[in-house]
């Protein structure tokens, strides 16, 4: 009767300890379907998922988040600035988050905001203020400050150009900040930046055959360094000056090593680390600690490792060069002084010397 009793019990006792791991299991898979279940999309501009510029960099950030965290993942190419209202409108009907890549966005990211407040989206490289939108900028001048430190220091003709992609408020901010780099270390290779002799714009960020053309001209002129914020485009310089054996600087990543072809005439890059902000706005997304409007805007600068001089710097430009520049980085880091951004404070600017 005993043996019976016992023999009742340790039955019980397996059958609850198999329904209780099978529950344990099926709340697991329902953990992890949560994370399955968040969406992500990303819409580009007409430069697409592989411009070796500013798209490219979120996508990988995105396309990281998607492997690391379980989130589905969805990008979208818009082919032309028609596209960004039908294309963010798509992406924000079945997705938590959306990107929107470049200032060109904002009017489309503004109404789907307003009309899925029950989203979140992600501007880069422009400003919205509202609850479900955060806003990734950048203090662009700083890295350019740098790699005018580089070509005012490297340019044997005393002519340095600028070929931007278009001339907008932000492209002015790399401009200024190059031309306060040169003024710092070479006062006579400031003016004909500042005054926009040796600067071009392209119009896009896209048209290759244009920003050789104008990068061509700059080369012809006597430039023999130009830095590029032109993005696609830019590779139209880099072909200029692997043409004229000249110097260029590359943008947003690290084009000295993307552009195999052209690391030989490729000084150093500014690099923006839009991959690792995207990416965070995922993990955000996942944990429920996405918060937008005008007190939650992201601006990476040198501080904090936002923007950054490109490791390939050291191929072509001397350590002495590179250690200078390292130097006003860490002023500027410090707070000790800053960069302008328009044309007019520029010329006002009094650079600090620095051995």
């Amino acid at each position: 009767m005993k043996k019976r009793i016992f023999n009742f019990l340790l039955s019980i006792i397996v059958i609850s300890s198999m329904l209780s791991a099978c529950s344990k299991k099926e709340d697991s898979s329902k953990g992890g379907s949560s994370k399955s279940k968040v969406k992500i999309s990303l819409i580009t501009d007409e430069g697409g998922i592989k411009d070796r510029s500013f798209n490219q960099a979120v996508y990988e950030g995105v396309e990281k988040a998607s492997k690391d965290l379980g989130i589905t993942a969805n990008v979208i190419e818009s082919k032309s600035k028609n596209d960004f209202q039908k294309n963010i409108d798509k992406a924000a009907k079945d997705s938590d988050l959306t990107f929107g890549v470049g200032y060109g966005m904002v009017d489309a990211i503004t109404k789907a905001a307003k009309n899925k407040s029950d989203k979140n989206f992600v501007i880069v490289d422009a400003m919205i203020d509202a609850p479900n939108v955060k806003s990734i900028t950048f203090s662009n001048e700083e890295g350019a400050f740098l790699m005018g430190i580089i070509a005012g220091k490297m340019t044997k003709t005393n002519k340095i150009g600028f070929v931007g992609g278009t001339e907008t408020p932000i492209s002015e901010s790399f401009e200024v900040g190059f031309a306060c780099g040169i003024k710092t270390v070479n006062p006579s290779a400031f003016e004909p930046i500042i005054s926009k002799k040796n600067v071009r714009y392209v119009g896009n960020f896209t048209d290759k055959d244009k920003a050789y053309k104008l990068a061509k001209e700059l080369y012809d002129r006597g430039c023999d360094i130009i830095f590029h914020a032109a993005g696609t485009a830019g590779e139209g310089v880099f072909k200029a000056a692997k043409e004229t054996k000249k110097f260029a600087i590359g943008v947003d990543t690290d084009q000295g090593e993307i552009y195999e072809k052209y690391t030989d005439v490729i000084l150093s890059s500014m690099v923006k680390n839009l991959d690792k902000v995207a990416y965070q706005a995922c993990q955000e997304t996942i944990d429920g600690k996405f918060r937008g409007g005008e007190n939650n805007v992201v601006k990476l600068g040198l501080s904090g490792g936002g923007i950054e001089m490109a490791k390939s710097t050291s191929n072509n430009t001397p350590k002495e060069i590179i250690e200078l520049a390292e130097k006003y980085k860490a002023e500027i880091t410090s707070g000790k002084f800053k960069i302008p951004t328009r044309t007019e404070e520029a010329r006002e600017f009094n650079p600090p010397l620095i051995q």
